[in-house]
């Protein structure tokens, strides 16, 4: 319920007052005041006034120069209620007597003559607030609510942290992270308790971001207006994970050979997109083509000996979240040149045929000569004489070298 010009907004509390106000029929009972330092709560309940008549409260506060007044409809009944009724005032509330007088009034607010009428007094000071608050918190990522060590891949954090008790006219919260210091946080009043976070009146919000990944924990604590600070605060862990790099199986290649990297298994645990970032840490400097990629290739570098390219990769997933390296081995062998192969060795008559089929080759005419040569020198005539058989079965001209080679 609304006050008339500009006071206060009542809601409902529940303590218990020491002094009950009761008058006879009309009556006005003043019941269940509590206080703080700021603010004044009590229930107010009238009986026996005209049903279907608007009823007006008014009081007169300790030192004030004119009443304050309230209306409301009444039910059927003739009762009202004004449960969790008061004022808050930011100089403090003032101790002594509170006097209240309630009336009926017609459509133009004008008293009804010989209408009910009842009075009450409260005085102050009524017994203070002495529970301390209850603070709570709770966390959301991208708009989505998380809880409590929960694991997630981005590096930003929302927190919306309240009081659930109702009677906390004035308030102060205190947050921080992981291993920093208290220090004041944002605090937003409800003007409708009730519709902003659930049974609360007083609540704040904190953004964090760019935060590191790995564990990190927030809490936040309440202080009421009579000083009681939440001896348990409230505390929300939750883990930032890092995407993970995969460099791939090491390789080992030849020089000359074109090599490609497999970065293709690195992953991120939410599923976001990846840039990938290579770099060689040792070996002989090679041109990495398509770099960002997770494919990147090069050309293996000439070597005289077995040598190892060493390469590390990270991967930056969209929130700009950086994994930890992974390195790949490319070991390089050096070109292998295969000694030179002998030919098998030849009979007498595939070296005559050698010479005669290329009688202008004069280099191999000699050389198959020399062969022929030491095959002769076994002192064995009937080896020379086959071979001088074969070659004068040929033509005098194209066997001219080897008839003087053989004396044939």
């Amino acid at each position: 319920m609304r006050y008339v010009a500009g006071l206060f907004i009542i809601s409902v509390i529940s303590a218990i007052l020491p002094c009950d106000f009761v008058f006879g029929e009309p009556s006005l009972r003043i019941t269940d005041c509590i206080q703080s330092k700021h603010q004044l709560r009590y229930n107010v309940y009238a009986d026996g006034f005209i049903p279907n008549t608007r009823l007006v409260l008014s009081y007169i506060m300790p030192d004030a120069e004119r009443p304050n007044s309230a209306s409301s409809y009444t039910d059927s009944s003739g009762s009202w209620k004004f449960e969790g009724a008061g004022y808050t005032s930011s100089v403090g509330v003032s101790n002594g007597t509170t006097t209240f007088e309630a009336f009926n009034v017609d459509e133009k607010r004008n008293m009804i003559p010989d209408g009910p009428y009842a009075t009450a007094e409260l005085i102050t000071p009524c017994p203070f607030v002495s529970d301390p608050p209850n603070t709570e918190v709770y966390a959301s990522v991208n708009d989505r609510q998380i809880f409590d060590d929960d694991e997630v891949s981005l590096n930003s954090i929302h927190f919306t942290y309240y009081i659930r008790d109702n009677f906390a006219p004035y308030a102060q919260f205190d947050c921080k992270l992981d291993e920093e210091q208290y220090e004041h946080c944002t605090i937003e009043r409800c003007e409708i308790p009730g519709t902003c976070i659930p049974n609360t009146l007083w609540y704040g919000e904190k953004d964090y971001d760019n935060l590191l990944p790995g564990q990190h924990t927030f809490m936040v604590r309440a202080t009421d207006d009579a000083d009681n600070t939440d001896p348990t605060p409230a505390e929300f862990t939750w883990i930032i994970l890092k995407p993970v790099a995969d460099a791939g199986n090491d390789l080992t290649v030849s020089s000359n050979d074109i090599v490609t990297l497999n970065g293709g298994n690195s992953s991120d645990p939410t599923g976001s997109s990846l840039n990938y970032f290579w770099n060689q840490t040792a070996g002989p400097e090679v041109t990495l083509r398509d770099s960002t990629s997770s494919n990147p290739t090069f050309t293996a570098p000439e070597v005289n000996e077995q040598t190892d390219l060493r390469f590390e990769l990270t991967v930056v997933n969209e929130e700009g979240i950086v994994s930890e390296p992974d390195e790949v081995v490319i070991t390089v062998n050096p070109i292998v040149i295969p000694p030179p192969t002998e030919e098998p060795p030849k009979t007498v008559g595939d070296l005559i045929k050698g010479i005669i089929q290329n009688p202008l080759d004069v280099t191999n005419s000699i050389k198959s000569a020399d062969k022929i040569y030491d095959i002769l020198t076994d002192n064995d005539r009937d080896n020379d004489q086959l071979v001088c058989d074969l070659i004068n079965s040929e033509d005098e001209h194209t066997t001219f070298n080897i008839r003087n080679i053989l004396d044939c």
